[in-house]
């Protein structure tokens, strides 16, 4: 991100945070950002109830997740080499069963593995960092998991879906927490938006 847009986003939280502008309904309402820490198992070892299926995979995992930084988030693939990422394992040892999920508002896809989970395989100690953002339009944005869209010189990590634009890693201070948003890939300037939800 630029000095200039990092100087504008900062500017544009603070003016945020105050509440100028905003309906003090509204403002009450979005007064902080909805943090949601995305797992889809109980800790009985079940799918949480709410969550829906669309359909069984097979294929296997070679690494932990990129997209989250949960201890039990994979990195797998079918038998066409298409990515799933993440891939949570139950809470109850190993299985040869993970729920995959694309993005973190969606339905869990089950891959039944070809081979066990390596006991070596942990997934290193980070930050956590956000894979899902909804933001102020109505817009929802996933961690593109290396892909990059760059924007008047900012770097943008996050695809907005469906063919929505891309937004920016969060600003999470102060509250409500704010991001950099370019409508579509051909935008040429940016603009600030609330973010009402982050997954994690």
């Amino acid at each position: 991100m630029s000095q200039r847009w990092r100087a504008a986003l900062s500017a544009a939280v603070m003016l945020a945070a105050t509440g100028i502008a905003m309906p003090a309904a509204s403002a009450a309402h979005r007064a902080r950002t909805l943090v949601v820490t995305v797992d889809p198992w109980s800790k009985t070892g079940k799918l949480k109830p709410g969550e829906r299926v669309a359909g069984t995979i097979r294929g296997s995992c070679w690494t932990t997740s990129i997209a989250v930084a949960s201890s039990n988030a994979y990195r797998c693939m079918n038998l066409h080499s298409d990515i799933y990422d993440p891939c949570f394992s139950p809470p109850r040892g190993r299985t040869s069963r993970l729920a995959c999920m694309v993005v973190p508002w969606g339905k869990v896809t089950w891959l039944v593995m070809k081979t066990q989970i390596p006991r070596s395989l942990r997934h290193p100690s980070h930050t956590p960092q956000v894979w899902g953002e909804e933001l102020s339009n109505g817009v929802r944005c996933v961690n593109a998991e290396g892909a990059v869209g760059k924007i008047d010189g900012a770097s943008l990590f996050y695809y907005c879906k469906p063919g929505k634009g891309w937004a920016g890693a969060p600003s999470r201070h102060p509250e409500p927490w704010a991001t950099l948003f370019a409508p579509s890939s051909t935008a040429k300037r940016l603009h600030v938006e609330k973010v009402h939800i982050a997954w994690f």
